[in-house]
Order: C-alpha cells, then sequence, then structure tokens
C-alpha cells in the first residue's frame, strides 16, 4: 500500500532544517551531507508512481515530479525519506520513497572516510514518458496521429522540437523519405522559418536547473537554419505511436552550500603522516575534473583533505577535513583524489602496512571560456 505524503512525514522524524549562508554547521555521526559522496543505487518503477499521482502516463520530456530528503545509514539502507513538496507530484514522491526504503542503496566511493551513523543525500526525481513511433512507421496527414514538423536544411531531415531518440528520429526520417516526402507547405525563404514548438520550459530536455543536479539528458533539438542562404522546407505529418514507456530519473541536489562546515578532528595518533623528505606526492588533476554539478552551479572554493596511501603509493581513503562551504564540493574533491593522485615513496621507505597519510589542498576555479 503507498502511504500518502502526511502520513509518511508522520511515520519519519523531519529532516534538519537548511542552514542559512554563512551558517556554522559542525559534522558529526548523524548531520553529514552525503552529496557527491557516492551514488543512490536505485531502479524505479514508474507504474506506482503515476498510479499515486492519479495519471496514467508522464509527459513527453522531462517534467519534474518533486524533490525528497533521504537518510542512510552507515551501511547504505534508507531509513528515513521525506518529499519536499505537497499536493499530487507529493504522492507520486512518496511511492518513490517507499521504493528507496525497500530497495535503495547508498554506495559510498571508494575510499570515502568520513565517519558517519546516519547522513542525508538530496535528491529530485524526473518523469518522461518516452515516445516510440509504431513498427512499421507510417506516414499520415496531420492531425491524423501524432503530428511532427519536418524540416529540410539543404537536404538533410530533423524533427522540431524532436522528442525521439536519435535512432527513431533516423528511422522517422528514413521512412517520410521512401513515402515521398509528404506534406511539404511551401515558406518565401529561410526566415520564414516558424518559431520551434511549444514545450513547457520545466519539461524542455537539456534545460538547465539551479539547485538540482539533474542528470545530463539529451536535448529536444530546435531546428533553425545556420544561414539564412540555408535552402529550408517545412513539411506537416503525423506518425502512430506504440507502446511508450515512461521512465524516472533521479539526481542529487544541494543541501549545504555558501555555509561554514565544521569537520571533526582526525585523530592523528591513529592516522600516521607520510613525513616530509620522505618522498613526493603526484596529482594528474585538471580543470576536467571540475565536479559537474560544482560547475553548472558556478560554485567554487578551496578544500583540504586528507588521503591514505598503501606502500605502493596509490590512495586507498580519503576524507574532508577543510570546506569549501558546499558539502558536494568537498565529497567530490575525494573522488576525484582517489583517481588522479599516487605518491612516489623514496627508496629508502621501508615497507609498512596499513596507510600513510598526506594532506592536500584543493582549489577549485571555474575555467574561463
Amino acid at each position: 500500500m503507498i502511504l500518502s505524503a502526511l502520513a509518511l512525514a508522520a511515520a519519519t522524524p523531519p529532516p534538519p532544517p537548511l542552514p542559512s549562508p554563512h551558517e556554522q554547521v559542525m559534522i558529526d555521526s548523524d548531520n553529514v551531507d552525503l552529496a557527491g559522496a557516492g551514488d543512490l543505487q536505485f531502479y524505479p518503477e514508474s507504474d506506482p508512481v503515476l498510479a499515486a499521482m492519479g495519471v496514467t502516463t508522464f509527459e513527453p520530456g522531462d517534467s519534474e515530479l518533486g524533490t525528497a530528503r533521504i537518510t542512510f545509514n552507515r551501511q547504505g539502507r534508507a531509513v528515513a525519506c521525506v518529499p519536499g513538496e505537497t499536493g499530487s507530484t507529493a504522492r507520486g514522491v512518496a511511492a518513490l520513497c517507499e521504493q528507496i526504503k525497500a530497495k535503495g542503496e547508498f554506495r559510498r566511493n571508494f575510499g570515502f572516510d568520513l565517519p558517519y551513523d546516519t547522513g542525508q543525500l538530496a535528491v529530485a526525481f524526473w518523469g518522461s514518458t518516452l515516445l516510440t513511433p509504431q513498427d512499421p512507421i507510417a506516414i499520415l496527414p496531420a492531425g491524423k496521429g501524432y503530428d511532427l514538423t519536418m524540416v529540410m536544411i539543404d537536404g538533410r531531415c530533423q524533427i522540431e522540437a524532436n522528442p525521439f531518440s536519435e535512432w527513431q528520429e533516423a528511422e522517422i526520417c528514413a521512412a517520410w523519405t521512401r513515402a515521398g516526402r509528404p506534406g511539404f507547405a511551401p515558406l518565401p525563404s529561410a526566415a520564414a522559418v516558424p518559431p520551434p514548438a511549444p514545450v513547457r520550459p520545466d519539461a524542455r530536455r537539456g534545460a538547465p536547473r539551479k539547485s538540482v543536479g539533474r542528470p545530463a539528458r539529451a536535448a529536444a533539438r530546435s531546428v533553425r537554419p545556420a544561414a539564412a542562404s540555408a535552402r529550408v522546407q517545412i513539411a506537416y505529418i503525423a506518425i502512430r505511436l506504440g507502446p511508450n514507456r515512461s521512465e524516472i530519473t533521479v539526481g542529487q541536489r544541494l543541501i549545504w552550500r555558501d555555509v561554514d562546515i565544521a569537520y571533526p578532528q582526525v585523530p592523528f595518533d591513529e592516522r600516521p603522516p607520510i613525513g616530509t623528505g620522505n618522498g613526493s606526492l603526484e596529482s594528474k588533476v585538471s580543470e576536467n575534473d571540475y565536479p559537474s554539478l560544482a560547475l553548472r552551479e558556478e560554485i567554487e572554493g578551496k578544500v583540504k583533505i586528507l588521503v591514505g596511501f598503501r606502500r605502493d603509493g596509490e590512495p586507498a581513503s580519503c576524507r574532508p577535513i577543510g570546506s569549501s562551504g558546499t558539502a558536494y564540493l568537498d565529497n567530490m574533491t575525494c573522488k576525484v583524489a582517489m583517481r588522479r593522485l599516487h605518491f612516489a615513496f623514496s627508496n629508502r621507505i621501508s615497507d609498512f602496512s596499513g596507510l600513510r597519510y598526506e594532506t592536500k589542498d584543493f582549489r577549485w576555479v571555474i575555467p574561463e571560456e
């Protein structure tokens, strides 16, 4: 049985309030922002969500369903999930929360060593219906099926406001060509190309959203000629659709941004340092490693991390110890460090078991275009 948003909220404790800008946040065993520290392993089922929302399908393209705050224990199990909205979308998010608590898992990045008992992850959900042309594709007059605007630019076929995948577009164009390219409406010039078919801003593939962290998706292209001299022709047709597929995607959001994050003290007696003169830290970090969500949100900052290295110089653990003010950027810095750092130990260093530790400062500055 799917719980209502009200019942779900009553059954789980409310998440900690969001801190205001520049407020100090003390990290402890139950107060950790997991954004960037790992991934939510979760394959949502759309039918229970659609039923909870009282609809049979999502709109074509991506539409935001809502947000949630999930509490995970150290083992990666969701122990609480609270929708962020009210109304029909909240009922859909509540259904997703039930699925996450039943079968979701938060899998930490390799080596992530920040201690916690429970941590918070903020996520956003999007629903979309992926259109599928009926097989075989039949080209119909406009108004007799799912209407499409076909654009020929210098003999090249494209679909305006394309709701299909690249290969589906190619198949439709091929079927249209085999049918003799019907439906042309002559235009006096390329300048008379009509504007794209309206697509709601929240449903446009590829449209940026602030503070959401939506996974990258293929953009619905709006076709415009590259130059006024291009030979442009417009045709209006329709096709029949086959069984469409509903899909839900999940993206991480930011909880802490522009706050004073204080990480717990590190017991250095348990984490022996490498020491000066015992080798050199090698870094292959480049601007291509800039964490994607931080880049979209235009987040910069300085992060200090503590990395544990094995005797072969490979990193085995990492935790942030000095914050940029955004937990996602701190946590992602450790993920980058585990892939891009190496410690070249001096030959005079004897073999040892366990790890030796080194601190490293990263300053993330958005590359100039």
